[in-house]
Protein backbone atom coordinates (compact mmCIF):
# COMPACT_ATOMS: atom_id res chain seq x y z
CA UNK A 1 0.00 0.00 0.00
CA UNK A 2 1.32 3.54 -0.84
CA UNK A 3 2.11 5.49 1.96
CA UNK A 4 0.00 9.31 2.18
CA UNK A 5 1.63 11.91 1.58
CA UNK A 6 2.19 14.37 4.58
CA UNK A 7 -0.46 17.71 3.87
CA UNK A 8 2.13 20.00 5.88
CA UNK A 9 6.11 19.15 6.87
CA UNK A 10 8.09 21.39 9.38
CA UNK A 11 11.80 21.19 10.87
CA UNK A 12 13.04 22.92 14.01
CA UNK A 13 16.48 22.80 14.86
CA UNK A 14 17.94 22.41 18.41
CA UNK A 15 20.13 25.22 20.03
CA UNK A 16 23.38 25.67 22.30
CA UNK A 17 23.54 28.26 23.84
CA UNK A 18 27.23 29.99 24.01
CA UNK A 19 26.69 33.35 25.98
CA UNK A 20 24.53 35.18 27.04
CA UNK A 21 22.74 32.68 28.97
CA UNK A 22 20.07 34.41 32.10
CA UNK A 23 21.44 38.00 31.05
CA UNK A 24 19.40 36.93 27.83
CA UNK A 25 16.41 38.06 29.79
CA UNK A 26 17.27 41.26 30.45
CA UNK A 27 18.53 42.33 27.17
CA UNK A 28 22.14 41.27 26.94
CA UNK A 29 22.89 40.13 23.14
CA UNK A 30 23.59 36.14 22.94
CA UNK A 31 25.29 33.83 20.90
CA UNK A 32 23.43 30.62 19.81
CA UNK A 33 24.15 27.75 18.11
CA UNK A 34 21.48 25.49 15.75
CA UNK A 35 22.00 22.08 16.08
CA UNK A 36 22.08 19.26 13.50
CA UNK A 37 19.73 17.20 15.82
CA UNK A 38 15.77 18.72 15.71
CA UNK A 39 12.05 17.43 15.68
CA UNK A 40 9.80 17.29 12.53
CA UNK A 41 6.05 17.72 12.57
CA UNK A 42 4.28 16.26 9.89
CA UNK A 43 0.36 16.51 9.37
CA UNK A 44 -2.19 14.37 7.46
CA UNK A 45 -5.61 13.38 7.70
CA UNK A 46 -7.56 10.35 8.60
CA UNK A 47 -11.13 9.15 7.71
CA UNK A 48 -12.01 10.05 11.28
CA UNK A 49 -13.21 13.17 12.76
CA UNK A 50 -11.00 13.25 15.72
CA UNK A 51 -7.40 14.93 16.55
CA UNK A 52 -4.63 12.05 15.93
CA UNK A 53 -1.47 12.76 18.09
CA UNK A 54 1.58 11.07 17.93
CA UNK A 55 5.17 11.78 19.22
CA UNK A 56 7.87 9.53 18.84
CA UNK A 57 11.62 9.55 19.95
CA UNK A 58 14.99 7.22 19.47
CA UNK A 59 12.66 4.48 21.06
CA UNK A 60 9.66 4.41 19.03
CA UNK A 61 6.24 5.49 19.99
CA UNK A 62 6.51 8.31 22.82
CA UNK A 63 3.40 10.01 23.29
CA UNK A 64 0.05 9.10 21.86
CA UNK A 65 -2.90 11.54 22.50
CA UNK A 66 -6.56 11.64 20.97
CA UNK A 67 -8.64 14.59 20.77
CA UNK A 68 -12.48 15.43 19.82
CA UNK A 69 -12.77 18.78 18.10
CA UNK A 70 -13.18 20.48 20.98
CA UNK A 71 -9.84 19.25 21.84
CA UNK A 72 -10.79 17.90 25.02
CA UNK A 73 -8.96 14.30 25.68
CA UNK A 74 -10.64 11.23 24.42
CA UNK A 75 -7.45 8.89 24.79
CA UNK A 76 -3.59 9.27 26.05
CA UNK A 77 -1.03 7.24 26.92
CA UNK A 78 0.47 10.03 28.99
CA UNK A 79 -2.27 12.40 31.26
CA UNK A 80 0.26 15.26 31.97
CA UNK A 81 1.55 15.34 28.47
CA UNK A 82 -1.73 15.22 26.86
CA UNK A 83 -2.91 18.14 29.04
CA UNK A 84 0.27 20.19 27.87
CA UNK A 85 -0.67 19.86 24.60
CA UNK A 86 -4.37 20.55 25.00
CA UNK A 87 -2.74 23.90 26.40
CA UNK A 88 -0.68 24.49 23.66
CA UNK A 89 -3.35 23.36 20.64
CA UNK A 90 -5.66 26.13 22.34
CA UNK A 91 -3.26 29.07 22.49
CA UNK A 92 -2.57 28.11 18.84
CA UNK A 93 -5.81 28.58 18.10
CA UNK A 94 -6.41 31.53 20.07
CA UNK A 95 -3.75 33.16 17.54
CA UNK A 96 -4.44 31.83 14.36
CA UNK A 97 -7.57 31.85 11.96
CA UNK A 98 -8.21 28.02 12.19
CA UNK A 99 -10.95 27.03 14.49
CA UNK A 100 -11.19 23.63 16.38
CA UNK A 101 -13.20 22.15 14.15
CA UNK A 102 -11.04 22.58 11.45
CA UNK A 103 -8.52 20.35 12.93
CA UNK A 104 -10.91 17.13 13.14
CA UNK A 105 -9.49 14.81 10.84
CA UNK A 106 -5.80 15.88 11.10
CA UNK A 107 -2.98 13.49 12.17
CA UNK A 108 0.11 14.90 13.73
CA UNK A 109 3.31 13.49 14.02
CA UNK A 110 6.57 14.51 15.41
CA UNK A 111 9.78 12.75 15.62
CA UNK A 112 12.68 13.64 17.73
CA UNK A 113 15.92 12.38 16.27
CA UNK A 114 17.78 13.35 19.63
CA UNK A 115 17.66 12.34 23.58
CA UNK A 116 15.09 14.16 25.19
CA UNK A 117 17.30 14.49 28.20
CA UNK A 118 19.81 15.97 26.48
CA UNK A 119 18.03 19.53 26.61
CA UNK A 120 18.89 20.50 22.78
CA UNK A 121 14.85 21.89 22.44
CA UNK A 122 12.41 19.38 22.58
CA UNK A 123 9.82 22.29 23.70
CA UNK A 124 11.30 24.66 21.41
CA UNK A 125 11.37 22.85 18.15
CA UNK A 126 7.98 21.77 19.01
CA UNK A 127 6.93 25.63 19.16
CA UNK A 128 8.66 26.10 16.25
CA UNK A 129 6.98 23.70 14.54
CA UNK A 130 3.10 24.37 15.28
CA UNK A 131 3.78 27.98 14.52
CA UNK A 132 4.83 27.19 11.05
CA UNK A 133 1.56 24.81 10.70
CA UNK A 134 -1.25 27.80 12.38
CA UNK A 135 0.89 30.58 10.12
CA UNK A 136 0.98 32.30 13.93
CA UNK A 137 3.87 34.20 16.10
CA UNK A 138 6.08 31.82 17.16
CA UNK A 139 7.50 33.88 20.20
CA UNK A 140 3.79 34.96 21.15
CA UNK A 141 3.13 31.13 21.37
CA UNK A 142 6.07 30.59 23.42
CA UNK A 143 6.00 33.33 25.82
CA UNK A 144 2.19 32.41 26.35
CA UNK A 145 3.16 28.47 27.00
CA UNK A 146 6.71 27.64 28.25
CA UNK A 147 7.74 31.59 28.54
CA UNK A 148 11.72 32.18 28.41
CA UNK A 149 13.98 34.65 26.09
CA UNK A 150 13.00 32.68 22.68
CA UNK A 151 16.54 32.71 21.51
CA UNK A 152 15.61 28.65 21.50
CA UNK A 153 12.71 29.35 19.45
CA UNK A 154 15.11 31.78 16.49
CA UNK A 155 17.11 28.73 16.34
CA UNK A 156 14.86 26.32 15.43
CA UNK A 157 14.04 28.26 12.32
CA UNK A 158 17.32 29.35 11.01
CA UNK A 159 20.57 27.52 9.73
CA UNK A 160 22.65 29.70 11.16
CA UNK A 161 24.31 30.78 14.13
CA UNK A 162 22.84 33.99 15.44
CA UNK A 163 22.94 37.06 17.56
CA UNK A 164 19.37 37.13 19.92
CA UNK A 165 18.40 39.73 22.70
CA UNK A 166 15.30 41.60 23.23
CA UNK A 167 14.79 44.74 22.80
CA UNK A 168 11.76 46.01 25.22
CA UNK A 169 11.12 42.61 25.69
CA UNK A 170 10.88 42.18 21.79
CA UNK A 171 12.69 39.55 20.10
CA UNK A 172 15.49 40.60 17.88
CA UNK A 173 17.93 38.36 15.88
CA UNK A 174 20.29 38.02 12.90
CA UNK A 175 22.56 35.93 11.45
CA UNK A 176 26.17 35.47 11.81
CA UNK A 177 29.19 33.59 10.47
CA UNK A 178 30.42 31.69 13.51
CA UNK A 179 32.67 29.04 12.40
CA UNK A 180 36.44 29.94 13.91
CA UNK A 181 39.31 28.46 12.24
CA UNK A 182 40.13 26.51 16.25
CA UNK A 183 36.51 24.33 15.64
CA UNK A 184 38.01 21.42 15.90
CA UNK A 185 39.39 22.47 19.69
CA UNK A 186 35.98 22.64 20.60
CA UNK A 187 33.71 19.80 22.10
CA UNK A 188 30.26 19.85 23.32
CA UNK A 189 29.48 17.28 26.43
CA UNK A 190 26.98 15.89 28.10
CA UNK A 191 26.88 16.91 31.73
CA UNK A 192 23.82 13.73 32.64
CA UNK A 193 21.97 16.17 34.32
CA UNK A 194 18.82 18.07 33.78
CA UNK A 195 17.77 21.47 34.83
CA UNK A 196 14.60 23.18 34.33
CA UNK A 197 15.24 26.29 32.16
CA UNK A 198 11.68 27.54 33.49
CA UNK A 199 12.92 27.44 37.21
CA UNK A 200 16.36 28.53 36.10
CA UNK A 201 14.26 31.73 35.00
CA UNK A 202 11.55 32.02 37.58
CA UNK A 203 14.90 32.48 40.32
CA UNK A 204 16.86 34.87 37.84
CA UNK A 205 13.92 37.00 36.11
CA UNK A 206 13.49 39.65 39.39
CA UNK A 207 17.26 39.74 39.98
CA UNK A 208 18.47 43.42 39.94
CA UNK A 209 21.21 43.51 37.06
CA UNK A 210 23.30 46.98 36.39
CA UNK A 211 23.43 48.11 33.12
CA UNK A 212 27.22 47.51 32.85
CA UNK A 213 27.28 44.03 33.35
CA UNK A 214 24.35 43.54 30.52
CA UNK A 215 26.61 45.67 28.12
CA UNK A 216 30.02 43.67 28.99
CA UNK A 217 28.24 40.38 28.22
CA UNK A 218 26.78 41.62 24.73
CA UNK A 219 30.22 42.81 24.30
CA UNK A 220 31.76 39.28 24.92
CA UNK A 221 29.30 37.57 23.12
CA UNK A 222 30.57 40.25 19.71
CA UNK A 223 34.24 39.13 20.34
CA UNK A 224 33.39 35.43 20.86
CA UNK A 225 31.35 35.76 17.13
CA UNK A 226 34.83 37.35 15.71
CA UNK A 227 37.90 35.88 17.71
CA UNK A 228 40.23 33.34 15.35
CA UNK A 229 42.43 32.71 18.28
CA UNK A 230 41.92 29.66 20.84
CA UNK A 231 43.98 31.54 23.59
CA UNK A 232 41.64 34.82 23.31
CA UNK A 233 38.67 32.88 22.64
CA UNK A 234 39.64 30.96 26.27
CA UNK A 235 40.00 33.94 27.97
CA UNK A 236 37.35 35.15 26.84
CA UNK A 237 34.90 32.26 27.71
CA UNK A 238 36.61 32.26 31.25
CA UNK A 239 35.73 36.21 31.55
CA UNK A 240 32.10 35.01 30.56
CA UNK A 241 31.66 32.29 33.15
CA UNK A 242 33.38 34.51 35.90
CA UNK A 243 30.52 36.88 35.42
CA UNK A 244 27.90 34.71 35.23
CA UNK A 245 28.93 32.59 38.11
CA UNK A 246 29.17 36.24 40.16
CA UNK A 247 25.37 36.69 39.42
CA UNK A 248 23.90 33.38 39.93
CA UNK A 249 26.56 32.81 43.00
CA UNK A 250 28.00 29.67 41.40
CA UNK A 251 30.80 28.53 40.83
CA UNK A 252 32.31 28.19 37.33
CA UNK A 253 32.37 24.10 36.08
CA UNK A 254 36.21 24.49 35.55
CA UNK A 255 36.79 25.36 38.90
CA UNK A 256 34.30 23.29 40.47
CA UNK A 257 35.43 19.84 38.29
CA UNK A 258 37.95 20.51 35.67
CA UNK A 259 40.84 22.82 37.36
CA UNK A 260 43.28 20.64 35.69
CA UNK A 261 41.98 20.26 32.15
CA UNK A 262 44.10 21.91 29.53
CA UNK A 263 41.75 24.36 27.99
CA UNK A 264 38.72 25.78 30.07
CA UNK A 265 35.34 24.65 29.91
CA UNK A 266 32.09 26.40 30.31
CA UNK A 267 28.36 26.01 30.55
CA UNK A 268 25.59 26.24 28.16
CA UNK A 269 22.42 27.49 28.91
CA UNK A 270 20.76 27.09 32.38
CA UNK A 271 23.68 26.28 34.54
CA UNK A 272 24.28 22.48 36.02
CA UNK A 273 22.48 20.90 33.29
CA UNK A 274 22.49 19.50 29.67
CA UNK A 275 25.63 20.10 27.82
CA UNK A 276 28.35 22.42 28.69
CA UNK A 277 31.49 23.00 26.63
CA UNK A 278 35.09 22.13 26.43
CA UNK A 279 37.60 24.63 24.71
CA UNK A 280 41.00 22.77 25.14
CA UNK A 281 44.85 23.31 23.75
CA UNK A 282 45.35 19.79 22.89
CA UNK A 283 43.71 17.26 20.24
CA UNK A 284 40.23 15.36 20.10
CA UNK A 285 41.60 11.94 22.21
CA UNK A 286 42.87 14.32 25.08
CA UNK A 287 39.84 15.84 25.60
CA UNK A 288 37.94 12.37 25.27
CA UNK A 289 40.17 10.59 27.17
CA UNK A 290 40.05 13.21 29.87
CA UNK A 291 36.06 13.26 30.09
CA UNK A 292 35.75 9.84 29.70
CA UNK A 293 37.67 8.95 32.82
CA UNK A 294 35.72 11.32 34.59
CA UNK A 295 31.84 9.22 33.51
CA UNK A 296 31.16 11.67 30.52
CA UNK A 297 30.04 9.19 27.87
CA UNK A 298 28.69 11.76 25.22
CA UNK A 299 31.20 13.54 23.76
CA UNK A 300 30.63 15.59 20.87
CA UNK A 301 33.29 17.11 18.31
CA UNK A 302 31.88 20.34 16.93
CA UNK A 303 31.22 19.49 13.31
CA UNK A 304 29.06 16.39 14.79
CA UNK A 305 27.08 18.74 16.85
CA UNK A 306 26.49 22.30 15.20
CA UNK A 307 24.81 23.08 12.08
CA UNK A 308 27.28 24.62 9.27
CA UNK A 309 26.21 27.78 7.18
CA UNK A 310 30.08 27.97 5.72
Amino acid sequence: MEKQEAIFKSRGNGKLLLSGEYLILKGAKGLSLPTKYGQDLEVYTHNGETILWESYNLDGLWHKVELDKSLKIIETTDNQFAERLQAILKQCLIQSTINASGLGGKKFITTIDFDTAWGLGSSSTLIYNLSQYFNIDAYELQLKTFNGSGYDVANAGIDSPIFYELNNKKPFFKAVQFSPSFKNQLFFIYSGKKVSSQKAISKFIDKPIQNRTITSVSQLSDLISVTNNIDDFIKLIKLHEDTIGELIDQKPLGKQFFSDFRGTTKSLGAWGGDFFLAATYENEAYVRNYFTDKGFEIIFNYDQIILQND
